[in-house]
């Protein structure tokens, strides 16, 4: 009776031994997969990571490129207006250009109207970006010096109006900033620029044409 209460109790205890050496093999096996996986997902992580911080790099030298090339050779003009953004229908294009033509004939002033698209240019480099391109295209009188400048990116929230030296005494900055403030962006800000660009240029005109002297 001892002896099979010994064998029994011997049994037990061999039986549960074994499934305790199992179960800690199975944990061992489980925490090794586990640990195997963890590294595996971090060392997927850390490619991924590589990959996206080298695709971004790639892609900010690309465009870093692309502005470099745009500033160094403007894109030759299409007529008084430029619009790089597409802010304007065909239509409109042509509407606006047929009133800086007819501006230009009563008072010899030329204005060039440009909407930059963001891929152009920083935010900070859109006004000697404008400037480059009008002297690229010879805005203004040569013997004047009397072009002006409206540069618009809607991208940016920036509407600027840049003029020559020739034209210093009929406008100020003062007055351009006021013009921007009052005509254009009250529209922009709504998302309709071809009706803000008309009413800021139809006012700038009007004040030009007060003061101008042939």
């Amino acid at each position: 009776m001892k002896s099979y209460l010994t064998g029994f109790i011997g049994k037990t205890v061999i039986i549960h031994s074994s499934k305790i050496f199992q179960l800690m093999k199975g944990l061992r096996i489980l925490t090794v997969f586990i640990f195997a996986l963890v590294v595996g997902i971090t060392s997927v992580y850390s490619q991924n990571l590589l990959i996206s911080k080298s695709t971004t790099a790639s892609n900010n030298n690309d465009l870093n490129a692309y502005r470099k090339n745009v500033y160094e050779n403007p894109p030759a003009p299409d007529g008084y207006v430029n619009d790089f953004e597409e802010l304007f229908t065909e239509e409109q294009n042509h509407k606006l250009d047929s009133l800086i033509r007819d501006f230009e004939k009563q008072t010899s002033i030329q204005i060039a109207l440009i909407s930059f698209d963001t891929s152009m240019s920083c935010a900070d480099s859109l006004d000697e970006l404008g400037l480059k391109m009008a002297n690229s295209w010879g805005v203004g009188q040569k013997d004047k010096n009397n072009g002006i400048i409206i540069g618009i990116c809607s991208g940016y929230g920036h509407v600027k109006i840049l003029y020559g030296v020739g034209l210093d005494g009929l406008v100020s900055d003062k007055e351009t900033n006021e013009i921007v403030a009052k005509n254009f962006v009250p529209y922009f800000e709504k998302d309709e620029y071809y009706a803000g660009t008309t009413n800021g240029l139809t006012a700038l005109m009007k004040l030009l044409k007060t003061r101008y002297r042939q």
